[in-house]
């Protein structure tokens, strides 16, 4: 088993073929969108070898280029793709159909001569067919989505709903499966998206081993949402309330009335409820809740206290009231939260 904070040496032995997964990279591809699945694949190779020197090679990946060589990415450096569409054998195992920003970059991708009816085979003869972020019009384009549930960056939802209205979009996940199609939103979803595939291929506790050496969660949680309140609280704090909200995460563990937040921000409590809603996007009871059930989520995840303990350290007045925040905010209990994502052994303090 890989230790937590170390990263295994790369095997010299000969590699064995595994799954092919065909990465489809072009001019303006987000470099990203191609390279972070790649490297969740490939860092699944190096752990089974890690665990096991005689195992065999699980994934075989490829960038298919829509030519031979460098492509240049949507941020201006280049990608060499390893085969042009011509020379690459379209039967893969995972087509994976990266994003661009500007979408002008992936129409003109799809405008060459061949790169069409190569990506409508490819998808076809594939076991699986995901896209990464604006990715997903790619899909669309080529008639694949149609009918189906499927998710894309946040800023893009609006745009793919709009084109595509035989779409059902769901902006607000991660990643979608539907049939053998896979669609994921914005950039770094796409890893997340990659370790799900392998979490298919090789099992949950092979694909724990992996988060842990990629350092992400396994399953994010919160219902796979694209948002979250540490986010949230690190956009949504302008003007006369920043310095408050760095106040809020510093003293999460004291109570935190709105009285006292209304005194400190020299408001009334009426007129503090009121701009801080507009400003933050939420009531601040229901800010400092998602603030407090992200901190015991960190604990949990980072630590072996029990679970009164983890309350009094986030801020909650009970064991109770920290278990309900958490199904209300992230649908999951914190128990159960701490069995997924603990090590097998590890016992919370008394």
């Amino acid at each position: 088993m890989a230790k937590r904070n170390s990263i295994p040496s790369k095997s010299t032995r000969p590699a064995r073929r595994g799954r092919r997964i065909g990465i489809f990279v072009y001019d303006g591809v987000m470099a990203l969108d191609a390279v972070g699945p790649a490297d969740v694949f490939g860092l699944a190779n190096i752990l089974c070898r890690h665990e096991d020197p005689a195992a065999d090679e699980q994934y075989d990946v490829c960038l298919a280029g829509s030519r031979k060589g460098p492509i240049k990415t949507g941020t201006g450096f280049r990608l060499t793709a390893d085969l042009s569409l011509e020379e690459a054998n379209c039967a893969f195992d995972t087509l994976v159909v990266p994003g661009s920003y500007d979408p002008r970059d992936s129409e003109a991708s799809l405008a060459m001569s061949g790169v069409t009816a190569w990506l409508r085979r490819a998808a076809r003869q594939s076991r699986r067919v995901a896209s990464i972020c604006t990715g997903a019009t790619i899909l669309a384009r080529l008639g694949l989505l149609s009918g189906r549930r499927a998710t894309t960056h946040w800023a893009f939802c609006d745009l793919l709903r709009a084109n595509f209205p035989a779409i059902e979009v769901e902006p607000d996940s991660l990643w979608i499966k539907d049939g053998k199609i896979y669609t994921s939103a914005g950039i770094t979803a796409g890893m997340d998206l990659a370790l799900a595939l392998v979490e298919e291929d090789l099992g949950r506790r092979f694909a724990l081993e992996l988060a842990r050496l990629l350092v992400m969660f396994l399953k994010r949680p919160g219902g796979q949402s694209q948002f979250s309140s540490e986010l949230i609280s690190q956009l949504a704090s302008p003007d006369r309330l920043e310095d408050l909200v760095e106040w809020i995460r510093d003293h999460l563990d004291s109570p935190l009335t709105i009285e006292d937040l209304a005194e400190r921000s020299k408001m009334s409590p009426r007129n503090f409820q009121r701009v801080f809603a507009r400003q933050c996007g939420m009531p601040p009871a229901k800010f400092i809740e998602r603030l407090r059930v992200a901190r015991a989520r960190v604990i949990i995840e980072d630590t072996v206290l029990s679970m009164a303990e983890i309350a009094r350290k986030s801020g909650f007045d009970s064991e109770q009231r920290m278990r309900r925040a958490f199904q209300r905010v992230l649908g999951i209990n914190p128990a159960d939260h701490a069995d997924r994502v603990r090590p097998a052994g590890e016992i919370a303090a008394a």
